[in-house]
C-alpha cells in the first residue's frame, strides 16, 4: 500500500493522472536538492515508489535497515505491516459457481427435451 511509503516521499501537487499525484524521494531531495529531485519525479503508486526506493542509492545510504527490509519483502513476495509482521494478502479469489453450471445444464436439457417433443408431434 502506498501509504506505507508516505514517509519516504514528498507528494507534489502536480497530477500524474486523474487520481494520482507525482512525488519525489526525500532521500534524493535531501542529497541532491529539490530541483534535481523534481527532474526524477514519479507517480505516487506503490509499485513505482517501491521500485524507486529499491534502486535509490541515497535511500540505501540514509535508511540501510529499511532498505534491507524492503529487499527481504521483495524476495519473500509478501507484504508486512508497520511492525514488520508478515501479512497474508486479503485479495478475493475467483470461485466458480456450481449453481450456474447446474442451471445452464438443466436449461439446455429442458430445451432439447422440448425440441424433441415438438418434432415428434
Amino acid at each position: 500500500m502506498s501509504s506505507n511509503y508516505k514517509r519516504f516521499v514528498e507528494i507534489l501537487p502536480e497530477k500524474a493522472d486523474n487520481w494520482r499525484n507525482y512525488c519525489i524521494c526525500t532521500a534524493c531531495r535531501d542529497t541532491n536538492g529539490r530541483s534535481d529531485a523534481l527532474l526524477k519525479k514519479f507517480p505516487f503508486k506503490t509499485e513505482r515508489v517501491k521500485n524507486h526506493l529499491k534502486k535509490c542509492q541515497h535511500f540505501k545510504n540514509k535508511h540501510p535497515e529499511l532498505f534491507v527490509e524492503l529487499l527481504e519483502l521483495e524476495t519473500e513476495g509478501g507484504e508486512s505491516n508497520e511492525l514488520g509482521e508478515r501479512v497474508v494478502s486479503s485479495k478475493r479469489l475467483r470461485r466458480e459457481s456450481t449453481s450456474s453450471a447446474y442451471s445452464s445444464l438443466s436449461w439446455g436439457s429442458m430445451c432439447s427435451f422440448i425440441l424433441f417433443i415438438v418434432s415428434n408431434i
